[in-house]
C-alpha cells in the first residue's frame, strides 16, 4: 500500500461513515411522524424520553410510574409490619441496650468525683507556693555543720 493510499483511507472511512449516519437519520425522520412538518424537518418533541432505541412519550413513562408506585404502596400495605413491643428478639436488644445505657451512666457518677478529687489535689501538690516549699526544704539550714553542706555540694555537683 502506498503512503498516498494510507493518507486518503481515513477520509474513505470517515465519508462512509458520514452517509451511513445520514441514511439512519433520514430513515429515522420518514418513520417518525411526529418529527415531519409538511416538506420541512423539524426536532422531535421534548416530552419524549429515550428508552433503549426507540422513543416513549413523557405520558406513557408518567402513566407507568403512577402504576408501579400505586402497586408498591399496595404491597407495602399487605405487608405485616413489625411490632418492636411484640417481638422477643427486639424486646431482649432493648434491655441490652438500656442495662448498658445504665451501668455507663452509673460508671460516670462514681468517676466524676474521683476525678475531681484527683484534680484538686493535683493543683493543691503542683502550685508554686508548694513547690518553692518543696524547695526550700531542700536547702541546708544555718544550724548545719559548713563542711557537711560543702560535701553535700560536691557530691551533687560532680554527678
Amino acid at each position: 500500500m502506498s503512503d498516498r493510499d494510507s493518507r486518503l483511507r481515513p477520509n474513505r472511512e470517515t465519508e462512509f461513515c458520514e452517509r451511513m449516519i445520514e441514511k439512519l437519520k433520514n430513515k429515522n425522520v420518514q418513520n417518525n411522524p411526529e418529527v415531519l412538518c409538511g416538506s420541512q424537518v423539524r426536532k422531535p418533541k421534548t416530552d419524549r424520553k429515550a428508552v433503549g432505541a426507540k422513543c416513549v412519550s413523557k405520558t406513557l413513562v408518567d402513566r407507568l410510574f403512577a402504576e408501579n408506585m400505586v402497586r408498591d404502596m399496595k404491597n407495602i400495605n399487605k405487608r405485616e409490619l413489625h411490632d418492636p413491643n411484640l417481638c422477643a428478639e427486639c424486646r431482649v436488644a432493648e434491655g441490652r441496650i438500656h442495662k448498658k445505657q445504665f451501668l455507663r451512666s452509673k460508671i460516670n457518677m462514681l468517676e466524676n468525683p474521683l476525678v475531681d478529687r484527683r484534680v484538686e489535689e493535683f493543683l493543691l501538690k503542683e502550685n508554686t507556693v508548694t513547690m518553692v516549699g518543696e524547695i526550700a526544704a531542700l536547702l541546708p539550714k544555718p544550724m548545719d555543720d559548713r563542711h557537711e553542706i560543702w560535701q553535700r555540694f560536691m557530691k551533687h555537683s560532680v554527678s
